[in-house]
């Protein structure tokens, strides 16, 4: 049936995207809150931006996990209030996300340009606290039914539609905001910084800041794809209208969430890999495992 195939690619997805996801954004967020080689102002927006993944990653459990048990079970639905709070949970932690890769990006050039971080880290952290609440405020929008129709396929299945001309006007707002705002940010702030770098003459801690300009190179790719992860999911569902094949809603329903939860995975993987610190961190704790079941192996 239409729920058995979506209750399977549901736990295919949870098992092979989304919990790895989860558990690199976790393990990327301890090892940089841990760090002390980096300032606190780099560990707060980096952790803050992993904190935006983990959120996102979550909600994907949530609405996999519930449509494969809700499924599985003839008295367990799922209702029109859990499928707005997911949907809310998930747009407010990519919103987040986005929003830290521009701020980042924001540091780095203070860094450069004025040789010290000129953010005080309490400043820094009122301003993080006032970005997840402007990202929650404006996702809330979803909750109201002018705004987002949701439709419950058979109890287990939220599958999101527009709902007329306010549904279209959340769409713009959040892209105006978080796909366009943010990401000419997070390309152009990085460009001002390499050119300052190339037309002055730099000694105190030189090549520290050209490799955090490269970081931040690196990390517009991880932000190129958060964007086109988290904003044309919700164009489809813009878009896409209500389907009078069941079928077609359920495979806009996986592209959506494919989409989305891959695009959770390069920005933790760019930050164990970048830093020298974290990245000899990651292989004290990744080779013993290896070693172990080398060993394992080796005894069967």
């Amino acid at each position: 049936t239409d729920v058995d195939g979506f209750r399977l690619s549901a736990l295919v997805e949870l098992i092979i995207i989304i919990i790895p996801a989860l558990i690199l954004n976790i393990l990327a967020g301890v090892m940089v809150i841990s760090e002390k080689s980096l300032t606190k102002n780099i560990r707060l927006v980096l952790s803050n931006a992993t904190l935006g993944c983990i959120i996102v990653a979550i909600g994907g459990i949530l609405i996999d996990l519930t449509a494969v048990i809700t499924s599985a079970s003839p008295t367990l639905n799922t209702n029109e209030g859990l499928c707005r709070f997911i949907l809310w949970t998930i747009l407010t932690g990519g919103a987040g996300r986005l929003s830290y890769m521009a701020v980042f990006a924001v540091i780095i050039y203070t860094m450069v340009r004025f040789r010290k971080p000129v953010i005080n880290v309490y400043s820094l952290l009122i301003s993080c606290i006032l970005i997840w609440i402007v990202a929650a405020a404006i996702s809330s929008a979803l909750y109201s039914p002018r705004v987002l129709k949701v439709i419950v396929f058979e109890g287990a299945t939220c599958v999101s539609n527009t709902s007329g001309f306010e549904s279209y006007i959340f769409v713009a707002i959040y892209f105006l905001i978080y796909c366009i705002s943010v990401y000419i940010i997070t390309i152009t702030v990085p460009i001002m910084a390499t050119c300052y770098i190339r037309g002055k003459i730099i000694t105190e801690d030189g090549e520290i800041k050209k490799a955090l300009v490269r970081f931040t190179f690196f990390l517009l790719i991880g932000n190129t794809i958060g964007v086109i992860g988290q904003v044309i999911p919700i164009l489809i569902a813009a878009f896409s209208g209500s389907n009078k094949s069941k079928i077609l809603d359920n495979i806009i329903v996986i592209l959506e969430g494919t989409l989305l939860y891959l695009s959770l995975l390069p920005s933790p993987i760019l930050i164990m890999l970048y830093f020298p610190a974290i990245r000899q961190r990651i292989k004290r704790i990744v080779y013993p495992c290896v070693h172990c079941v080398n060993l394992l192996h080796s005894t069967t």
